[in-house]
């Protein structure tokens, strides 16, 4: 349980500081460090990321929405992979 806090608390702290200096790429960082804690809160993260950063430019305009898909593709990969670690006994 110690782990999540951790996690959650780098993600939201690596959020933040990517929203106040404009770097994307700590948004990124914390969006998929919350994504190992709380699955859902990592889509949140990605929805107000493209609310806060708008639509992207160059190639990624094609992707409408690319916080929230990668927020999405994050969480349902940590599922999958929790669920999947769970199920596997270890000796």
């Amino acid at each position: 349980m110690r782990k999540k806090h951790i996690a959650l608390t780098l993600g939201l702290i690596f959020s933040t500081l990517g929203v106040v200096i404009p770097f994307w790429p700590l948004v990124l960082l914390g969006l998929l460090s919350c994504a190992f804690a709380y699955p859902l809160l990592a889509i949140l993260i990605g929805a107000f990321a493209d609310i806060i950063f708008g639509s992207p430019t160059g190639f990624l305009h094609l992707v409408r929405f690319p916080f929230s898909v990668l927020g999405v593709i994050a969480a349902l990969l940590s599922l999958l992979a929790s669920s999947r670690l769970r199920s596997r006994k270890m000796y």
